[in-house]
């Protein structure tokens, strides 16, 4: 049970089917529901229809993680005796005289039959758009009438497994970054609760001790020698207290916001080596003063790419971000060795200044 628990931290557990189906006066019926995930445990939950539109549903349903399901008028479904035909032999059976690029389209293979469906795109990229808008991740594009296996498809997903959808671009791209950043809150979860037990046995001690400290300074006269050490003490304690000021890890942005925000938008060509916020300065100056030791307010990004384009779309994303003040690139060196550029991003963080967290 301890094992299934742990399991779960790390993997996606939520999934939204929408389902849409388009009618022939032009209008939508929309309907609705979630896949939860919890140990060997799956739910089918929130079962809802009567949506006005992609508004009306965005208002209603937390965003997440979203499968999405067209049929209805605009969506053609065909069986074609597949044979040894190709794929654009299939596709000119299904819809003669029309242009490939201007449809998605979803193979399915049956024996002999290959049942293909299309859908143009532009009657589909308004719904995608408009639901990315709302902050849902689409990580699936179905094609075709509610059947139950649409269902069986929407629970591949949720669990990672291979899946029917159309060849909409960007799909394993989302559902990358989903399944990234679903183990990345679990690590933070798995940490937050490791950091609550050393606390609470921390308090543990603490309580156990002070109260026998306190029996001993009543059996005892303290001396000018223990007075002295306490003092020394507080002093120590005072210094680290100035020392995680000066550090930046208190206040400002929240260190799993920046990581998130950074990483969210990350291509998914780029691998990252090292990331660092608040870093020890390069080159140590002669003191003991921390604000001089640590570079607050700095991020730096080690990592490699496989086209500079990449590289510098990425750089146009976060300095597009409002809690970003200055990004540029520190180094960048061939690494022949990989045949990859090997790059050390430094970022500047603006002044937090009461800033909602949730801007950027």
């Amino acid at each position: 049970m301890k094992k299934q628990i742990f399991k779960d931290l790390f993997r996606l557990r939520r999934l939204i089917v929408l389902q849409i189906r388009l009618e022939n006066d032009g209008l939508t019926t929309c309907h609705v529901y979630e896949l939860n995930l919890s140990g060997e445990k799956l739910q089918v939950t929130d079962r809802k229809s009567g949506f006005k539109n992609i508004a009306h549903f965005s208002r209603l349903f937390r965003p997440g993680p979203l499968m999405l399901c067209l049929s209805g008028r605009g969506v053609l479904s065909k069986q074609i005796d597949r044979q040894r035909l190709t794929d654009e032999q299939v596709f000119a059976h299904t819809l003669p005289n029309a242009r490939p690029d201007d449809f998605y389209m979803q193979w399915v293979a049956r024996e002999d039959l290959t049942a293909v469906s299309v859908v143009r795109k532009e009657v589909a990229d308004p719904y995608i758009e408009e639901l990315t808008r709302g902050g849902f991740e689409i990580l699936a594009l179905n094609l075709g009438p509610e059947t139950a296996e649409q269902q069986e498809n929407a629970i591949k997903l949720l669990l990672g497994a291979e899946t029917v959808k159309a060849g909409y671009p960007g799909l394993q791209e989302n559902y990358d970054q989903v399944v990234a950043k679903a183990r990345f809150q679990g690590m933070l979860m798995l940490s937050g609760l490791v950091l609550l037990l050393v606390l609470l046995i921390n308090f543990f001690f603490f309580s156990v001790y002070s109260d026998k400290t306190e029996q001993l300074m009543r059996q005892n006269n303290i001396t000018g020698a223990q007075v002295k050490k306490y003092q020394e003490m507080e002093e120590t304690l005072q210094q680290k207290a100035v020392l995680i000021k000066h550090a930046g890890w208190t206040g400002g942005y929240p260190c799993a916001w920046l990581t998130d925000r950074l990483m969210a938008s990350k291509p998914f060509d780029i691998g990252i080596s090292g990331f660092t916020i608040n870093p020890l300065r390069l080159s140590q100056p002669s003191t003991t003063v921390p604000d001089e030791v640590y570079e607050t307010g700095k991020i730096r990004i080690n990592g490699n790419s496989g086209d500079a384009s990449t590289l510098n779309n990425w750089l146009h994303k976060i300095r597009a971000m409002n809690w970003v003040k200055t990004c540029d690139i520190a180094s960048y060196g061939l690494n022949r060795d990989i045949s990859r550029g090997e790059f050390v991003i430094e970022i500047s963080i603006s002044d937090y200044e009461g800033r909602n967290a949730d801007e950027g």
